[in-house]
């Protein structure tokens, strides 16, 4: 696969990623972030199980991950079960435009964790780089007239939530394949979220009636999509390379769908600020 076709498929990952956050923002609207965590889990799974199966056919040799894999995938599972509420969650009480630049922190806080506990190093460009994004997104939430927006927090816990899923995640697949994390990973997600659900007394918000089937069957589409496209840009794109056009779609749309399908404002500065932004991600995720 050539280069320019593998970007353009990375560049239609990030796009349905972007889309995908707006459908969740939608749905947020109807259903409460831990069923909605549920439904999406559970919807994503069957594609899954077909990719699955495709490899399995593929190589009948595959086999079960080995004994090292569940302590980091059960630390991935429960951060990211973490994220997934949160991000929903931020998403209903707060504002598109405001809250995603905050993602800008996942790369960081990911770089930080490896260095403390992979034993990676960073380059002084790293530092620079890491050292700017949280500049930036200390000015973008107002500066020296700082205010916590509704949602911030929730946005922060799923940084961190995605930050140390990610090391989490490095561990996991050095003892299994991607589609077989994935696919327990999703299940493990549906799995954490009922049982919390149950034991909050709460199953009638599992109620299959009160479900928009069709935003839920579109926003499940537009996953595999964006799971899909990704899957192909790795086998010949370096994973930073990707990260960067990921993350930097996802912020820059997050101020095109706020300010164009939510109503909400977008300033001159906020624009400029998410400008640099998107380049100090480059900067920190771009392979040397």
């Amino acid at each position: 696969m050539c280069a320019t076709v593998s970007v353009l498929i990375a560049l239609l990952s990030a796009c349905a990623w972007s889309l995908f956050d707006v459908k969740r923002k939608q749905l947020v609207q109807q259903v409460a972030p831990l069923p909605l965590t549920f439904w999406l889990s559970l919807s994503v799974i069957p594609f899954y199980l077909v990719l699955s199966g495709v490899a399995l056919a593929l190589s009948p040799d595959a086999s079960l991950p080995a004994s090292g894999y569940w302590w980091p995938a059960l630390g991935s599972l429960l951060v990211s079960t973490m994220a997934a509420v949160s991000f929903v969650q931020a998403l209903k009480v707060g504002q598109m435009a405001g809250l995603m630049p905050v993602l800008a922190l996942t790369p960081v806080i990911s770089a930080l964790l490896s260095v403390w506990w992979l034993a990676d190093e960073l380059s002084a460009r790293q530092w620079g780089a890491m050292s700017a994004i949280v500049v930036l997104l200390f000015w973008l939430q107002g500066g020296a007239r700082f205010r916590w927006q509704a949602g911030t927090g929730f946005m922060l816990l799923v940084a961190l939530g995605w930050g140390t899923g990610t090391v989490f995640d490095k561990c996991a697949l050095a003892y299994a394949e991607p589609l077989q994390h994935a696919l327990l990973q999703s299940s493990g997600m549906m799995l954490l979220v009922a049982l919390v659900i149950f034991v909050r007394g709460e199953r009638q918000q599992l109620s299959f009636h009160r479900l928009p089937l069709f935003a839920l069957m579109t926003a499940a589409l537009v996953f595999i999509v964006a799971v899909s496209a990704q899957l192909f840009a790795l086998q010949s794109l370096h994973a930073g390379i990707i990260e960067t056009i990921k993350r930097s779609i996802g912020i820059v749309g997050g101020l095109f769908w706020g300010a164009y399908l939510f109503g909400e404002t977008v300033s001159r500065q906020q624009q400029r600020l998410v400008a640099l932004l998107v380049a100090a991600i480059a900067w920190l995720m771009w392979p040397v």
